[in-house]
């Protein structure tokens, strides 16, 4: 089994309040990555 399938299988073994949080914690992972582009293309860099 792949790594992703696992993570798959053990988020979906989880309670829905611990599923909201681990996709929160995705989401938030993808904003930050938004907001450092977004520093570096503000810096000219």
């Amino acid at each position: 089994m792949l790594t992703l399938e696992m993570a798959i299988d053990k988020i979906r073994q989880l309670p829905p309040e611990k599923q909201k949080q681990v996709f929160q914690f995705v989401e938030s992972l993808d904003e930050k990555s938004e907001e450092s582009e977004d520093f570096f293309e503000i810096a000219g860099i």
